[in-house]
């Protein structure tokens, strides 16, 4: 969403709603709304050309890869779930729509975000339970959404944050 562009941004926000509630009420993202996310990102890319679908679709792979192989290695250390498949996609598809900066600073409000709602619910509940995580993933992708422009200046190291 270099730019800001409102008519990417409405139908992304919808498609979000869809997918944090489908999250929170079956832990499962359909995969059927990451294929709507990823059409639309294709749909709006082509006005653009193939080098910003180009660098989109670059976006998404240099954060997710990562991603999955952490995941992958804290699974086989912790011998415990850490992200499910549809968190990961999710992130490709909300990654196709920011710069890889933006992308990765996304990813890691994300987890802080996961992180806090996990303490949250365990000191309240006492027990462990699978938690939604794509709903930390739409919060990281809105905040880094808001402070782009902040993100970008301190990932480059032209200003700080504040």
């Amino acid at each position: 969403m270099n730019g800001s562009d409102l008519r990417e941004i409405i139908p992304v926000a919808v498609l979000l709603v869809f997918i944090a509630v489908s999250d929170v009420r079956k832990k499962k993202i359909p995969d059927s709304l990451i294929v709507c996310g990823i059409l639309i990102r294709i749909l709006f890319g082509l006005s653009g050309g193939a080098p910003e679908l180009i660098n989109a679709f670059a976006s998404g792979l240099f954060v997710t890869v990562p991603l999955m192989i952490t995941a992958l290695i804290l699974e086989a250390v912790r011998e415990k779930k850490i992200l499910g498949g549809g968190d990961v996609k999710l992130v490709f598809l909300l990654s196709l729509f920011f710069p890889w900066q933006i992308s990765a600073a996304a990813v890691l409000m994300a987890f802080a975000i996961g992180s806090a709602a996990i303490c949250v619910d365990r000191a309240v509940n006492r027990k462990p339970r699978l938690y939604p995580m794509g709903i930390a993933v739409a919060a990281g992708f809105l905040m880094a959404f808001l402070f782009q422009n902040s993100i970008i200046n301190w990932w480059s190291g032209y200003g700080t944050i504040m």
